[in-house]
């Protein structure tokens, strides 16, 4: 959107701390061999997510989002990413197993219509599909930020990832 003033107050540094903002700016800093593999992570989901605030046309919008997701979930392994994304948002995000199971099944039905898009396939992107991802990824970026201390590599996160499913 337009350029606009932005009005640093007390509620609104209150709502940027907790956002976890304030743990971002010591990643930017150019000390890349202290950067671990999750804080790069964090970068990189970042970066697509923003990017994708920039964007003019719906199905970028869509794709950056979904990027952003996938930089922080897409396993090393050789598991299905699909599912791999679904279950990871489900397990970060949802708070008991019907919400987990909604979570899952909404994940794949947006990385269907991610298909479509990128295979050729179907263009139809609802501005609500868009919406609900933007949510996803954004409350996605918020949690891995909060854990920015807890995971040092993306191993430990899929691990911790593992550890929710067998619980």
């Amino acid at each position: 959107g337009p350029a606009t003033f932005f009005e640093l107050s007390e509620s609104t540094t209150q709502a940027l701390e907790s956002l976890g903002i304030f743990r971002v700016g010591p990643l930017l800093q150019p000390q890349p061999q202290e950067t671990n593999e999750f804080e790069k992570a964090i970068l990189r989901a970042i970066h697509w997510y923003s990017a994708s605030v920039g964007q003019t046309e719906i199905e970028n919008k869509f794709l950056n989002l979904l990027i952003s997701i996938e930089s922080l979930l897409t396993p090393r392994e050789r598991e299905p990413i699909t599912n791999a994304i679904a279950e990871g948002v489900a397990l970060v995000l949802g708070d008991d197993l019907e919400n987990r199971r909604r979570l899952k099944k909404r994940m794949k039905e947006l990385y269907s219509i991610r298909s479509g898009l990128s295979h050729g396939g179907s263009k139809d992107i609802l501005e609500s599909d868009l919406s609900h991802l933007q949510d996803i990824a954004g409350r996605l970026l918020v949690w891995a930020i909060k854990q920015v201390d807890g995971f040092k590599s993306h191993q430990e996160l899929f691990d911790w990832i593992e550890a929710q499913k067998l619980s």
